[in-house]
């Protein structure tokens, strides 16, 4: 069944003739699925605090859960912030038992890339010729929706690109609306390029401005929609804008979210692949200078540590050197009890990544791999 889903989705499905159900959660963790068990009952919801209602769940902390705050940005795998309560990870499904109880976890899906020197290269101009093929197709499907839809826009190639997409291949060859965030600071205000871009295919544009007040006001909020600490304060300021999307009487929006993950677009992918240029086989002088740079930011850790690290999630991928700053944190604010509630578990334990696959890729494609597994459906799609 899986392999013909196409799409976002999180499910239940019961058999009764079987007495079986089954959970699951599309590719790449857009839409959440939590579960947990109360003595002999199984309980899941689209929400945490859905569990939580049932009042058979009390809400206490996972201090491993809370660990991944200041690893990831937020948590990528199957722990919750919660005690005893789990996601149904990306591309996975459930199988319960109605009969005997048991729990079987499968995977029925996983990011996969060629194997280095195996990489399909038919140039530059049939690349992009079929990525947007591709693109345009995605977009289509996206279309047929059965209520009003809008499209994000920051006036970035991403959203841009994607209201374009969304003009030349809707059916009734109307503009889809754009919605657009204002930042009062111009170092941060993206306004002027989004107006361009509405104008250009004539997209109505609604426009909320969200300054410090306005994000510090939501994050109440907000924390209680994630039902999770929040890092990033630009998720404040969506919260804002989706609320203007409501209010202009809209349910579904078109993102360009997810981007930078699929096509190497943040600037660590670069500093990345230049540390990495005189690494050959297992030969990495690349870890020297990561080396320095925990030295001279102030984290600190041993080699027997840092390969630990890196054998846990296949080398060092490019979203690793910036979780390895982010790290830095736990020294700073954990009390003595939140190291012992730890006792000595590292984040990394708790991903599912393929480290088999993994070493026959291009490090670009372990990379994006890596991304794919951590801050697409930890942060992004959950906030």
């Amino acid at each position: 069944m899986f392999q013909h889903l196409r799409g976002q989705f999180a499910f239940a499905l019961w058999d009764r003739k079987k007495w079986s159900l089954i959970l699951a959660r599309d590719r790449f963790g857009i839409v959440p699925l939590h579960w947990t068990k109360a003595g002999d009952q199984l309980l899941f919801s689209s929400e945490i605090k859905g569990l939580l209602a049932s009042g058979l769940v009390p809400a206490e902390p996972d201090h491993r859960g809370l660990d991944h705050i200041f690893s990831f940005f937020a948590i990528p795998s199957r722990r919750t912030y919660f005690k005893g309560i789990s996601s149904i990870l990306p591309g996975h499904f459930l199988k319960i038992d109605g009969n005997t109880g048991s729990i079987d976890k499968h995977q029925y899906w996983d990011s996969n890339f060629p194997d280095q020197g195996d990489e399909y290269n038919p140039g530059i101009k049939k690349a992009a010729a079929e990525f947007g093929e591709h693109l345009t197709e995605a977009t289509r499907l996206r279309l047929r929706a059965d209520v009003p839809l809008g499209c994000y826009l920051s006036g970035g190639v991403d959203s841009t690109t994607l209201l374009q997409l969304a003009a030349k291949t809707r059916a009734d060859q109307k503009s889809v609306p754009a919605f657009t965030i204002e930042i009062p600071c111009p170092k941060l205000n993206e306004l002027s390029p989004a107006k361009h871009a509405a104008e250009q295919v004539g997209a109505k544009q609604h426009v909320i401005t969200c300054d410090a007040n306005t994000i510090g006001n939501a994050f109440p909020q907000l924390v209680e929609a994630c039902e999770a600490p929040v890092m990033d304060t630009s998720s404040a300021a969506l919260l804002c804008l989706s609320g203007l999307v409501r209010e202009q009487g809209f349910k579904t929006v078109l993102s360009g979210e997810g981007a930078d993950e699929g096509l190497a677009g943040y600037p660590w992918f670069k500093t990345n692949h230049i540390m990495s240029l005189p690494d050959h086989g297992e030969f990495r002088p690349s870890n020297i200078i990561r080396r320095m740079v925990g030295k001279v930011t102030g984290r600190d850790e041993s080699w027997a540590e840092a390969s630990r690290h890196q054998s846990l999630i296949g080398g060092a991928p490019a979203m690793s050197d910036f979780y390895g700053l982010l790290k830095k944190g736990r020294r700073i604010f954990y009390s003595h009890t939140m190291w012992d509630e730890i006792d000595g578990h590292l984040p990394y334990e708790d991903l599912k990544l393929d480290l088999d696959k993994m070493k026959r890729w291009d490090p670009l494609n372990q990379s994006l791999y890596f991304g794919y597994k951590t801050i697409l459906p930890g942060l992004l799609m959950n906030q």
